[in-house]
C-alpha cells in the first residue's frame, strides 16, 4: 500500500451526477478500471466506504486520494450533460468557486505536493481556463472551452504559475462516457493514468 504523506492526488470531475453518497465513482462495474487503478496504487480497501466533508469525496482507508466535483449534486437538475448543467449561471459560478477553493488550499499548503488528473478535455478546459482567466469561463460555452483545449496531449500538463510550484496537472483519460476505442483503452488510458499516480506498469 502507497503510505506517501508527500503527495495527494484529485481526481477531478465536472458534474457530480448523483447524491453524494452514490457518485459515479463507486460504481465499479463501470469504472472497473479506474478502480483497478487505485487498487494497485493504494492497497485492498473497501470503495464502498466513501465520505464527504462538503469539499473532496474521500476512500475512507485511502488517506492521500480525493475525488473533487467542480459543480456539486443538485437534484434540482434533470441532465447529466455537462453543456446542459453549464449552460445554468448559477453552476457556473459554482464551479469559479470550487475552483478558486481547491487551489487556495493548494497554494496554502506550499509544503504539500499536489498532482491533479483531469478527466477529459471539459475538465481540462474549465481548470486551465481558470487559471487564465475566470472571467471567460462565465463568457463562453462550455463547448468552446473544451475546443480550446482539445488538443492538449495526454499525460502531464505544464503551467507557468509560481503561486503554484506544488502542483503538477495531468490530461487523462475520461471514463465517463460509455463508448470508448478498445485500443485506447489498452493504451491511452493505461498510459495517462501511469503517470498520474506514478506506476510503473
Amino acid at each position: 500500500m502507497d503510505t506517501s504523506k508527500a503527495k495527494k492526488y484529485i481526481l477531478i470531475g465536472t458534474y457530480k451526477t448523483n447524491d453524494e453518497k452514490c457518485g459515479w465513482y463507486i460504481n465499479e462495474k463501470r469504472y472497473n478500471m479506474l478502480w483497478a487503478k487505485l487498487y494497485e496504487k493504494f492497497g485492498n480497501f473497501d470503495r464502498k466506504q466513501i465520505s464527504f466533508d462538503g469539499k473532496f469525496g474521500d476512500i475512507e482507508m485511502v488517506k492521500n486520494f480525493h475525488f473533487y466535483d467542480l459543480v456539486k449534486y443538485d437534484n434540482k437538475i434533470l441532465t447529466t450533460k455537462d453543456k446542459e448543467v453549464f449552460k445554468i449561471q448559477d453552476k457556473k459560478i459554482e464551479c469559479i468557486k470550487n475552483l478558486e477553493s481547491l487551489l487556495d488550499i493548494i497554494k496554502s499548503n506550499p509544503n504539500q505536493e499536489y498532482r491533479i488528473g483531469l478527466q477529459g478535455n471539459n475538465s481540462v478546459g474549465l481548470f486551465l481556463s481558470y487559471l487564465d482567466s475566470a472571467e471567460r469561463l462565465m463568457e463562453v460555452s462550455i463547448s468552446t472551452i473544451s475546443k480550446d483545449y482539445k488538443n492538449i496531449k495526454f499525460g502531464e500538463v505544464i503551467i507557468n504559475n509560481q503561486s503554484l510550484k506544488n502542483l503538477k496537472i495531468f490530461k487523462i483519460y475520461n471514463l465517463t462516457q460509455p463508448a470508448r476505442n478498445h485500443n485506447d483503452l489498452k493504451t491511452i488510458f493505461h498510459d495517462s493514468w501511469n503517470e498520474f499516480l506514478e506506476l510503473t506498469n
